[in-house]
């Protein structure tokens, strides 16, 4: 696996090149050899050793005293609950057991913590369950105001004055800033239910990924152009965005077999799923001015045409 010296180089500007000073902030107090030999866990198998609370596998590990019976494996995961990239954990390099955290940011100067932060910030990977779930509700908020707006700006263009193209223009660019705007909370959905049924090789994992969101992402395109207008297609595909967060819900909760008294984390996501499904249902399938002469000639049907009046 790979060395972990290149994931923390905030560090490196607090410490300016005492990497003595550095291994020992990230590592914790050096743990004494014993000088007794014994049989290590395997590297295959430390990899097996998941994050306590996320169920991530490490990233990357550091040895001290290989061989020895107080040898230790310094993990490294992502890290889920603090403003950091990386949670380093003891593993006694014997037993596998966890002994302890190390706050990798100990000692660290004030700009190489705001360094540390902006990831976790721009991604939403640090806090509770409910975090995460507030975050991917404000990019999806974001990605469905964005497709609206972009349509109401082409719209003005296409049926006002604005405009100085062709109509067959206008509409294929609305429904092409529809596949990629709404596409994209698709797309972000999609991975939930990927991850969770990914059965490949953990070392291709990153490539799957990335194919699974690109092509998720086209096929959105290619479905916005197959319905009979944008405001179809935009709605549907939110909806669609809904079920594939029901669908991770019920995937994570039968897959990962989660306690009955941490069932309530889902709670969030079914919030989210409910008013994803919501929203498309309260979404018009047409252009509303379009739907309003529908509806008055829908109307107009009704009322009849002329009236009997009985002689007296």
């Amino acid at each position: 696996m790979a060395g972990h010296s290149q994931s923390h180089w905030p560090l490196g500007d607090t410490f300016q090149g005492d990497l003595v000073a550095l291994f020992e902030t990230v590592q914790g107090p050096q743990v004494e050899a014993s000088g007794v030999s014994a049989e290590m866990i395997s590297i295959d198998d430390f990899r097996l050793i998941l994050h306590p609370e996320t169920g991530v596998a490490p990233m990357s590990v550091s040895i001290q005293h290989y061989g020895d019976a107080n040898a230790v494996y310094l993990g490294f995961w992502p890290a889920t609950e603090r403003l950091t990239t990386t949670e380093v954990f003891k593993i006694s390099g014997v037993t596998g057991e966890q002994l302890e955290m190390t706050d990798i940011e100990r000692g660290s100067s004030l700009p190489s913590r705001i360094v540390a932060a902006t990831g976790p910030l721009h991604f939403g990977t640090f806090g509770g369950v409910a975090q995460k779930y507030l975050w991917f509700f404000l990019g999806l908020s974001l990605a469905v105001i964005t497709a609206l707006g972009t349509m109401m700006w082409i719209e003005r263009r296409q049926h006002g004055n604005e405009g100085k193209r062709s109509d067959r223009f206008y509409n294929g660019l609305s429904r092409l800033n529809v596949g990629i705007c709404t596409g994209l909370a698709v797309a972000t959905a999609g991975l939930f239910v990927h991850n969770l049924i990914y059965w490949g090789a953990e070392s291709g994992r990153g490539l799957s990924i990335a194919w699974a969101y690109f092509g998720v992402w086209i096929a959105s395109v290619a479905y916005a152009f197959l319905r009979s207008g944008p405001y179809q297609a935009n709605r549907e595909l939110i909806g669609i965005t809904g079920g594939l967060l029901i669908l991770a819900a019920i995937l994570n909760q039968g897959l990962t077999e989660l306690p009955l008294g941490r069932i309530g984390q889902h709670i969030p996501t079914l919030m989210i799923d409910l008013i994803a499904l919501a929203v498309a249902k309260k979404l018009p399938a047409t252009r509303p001015e379009k739907a309003k002469v529908k509806k008055a000639k829908a109307k107009a049907e009704d009322v009849p045409t002329s009236v009997t009046v009985p002689a007296e």
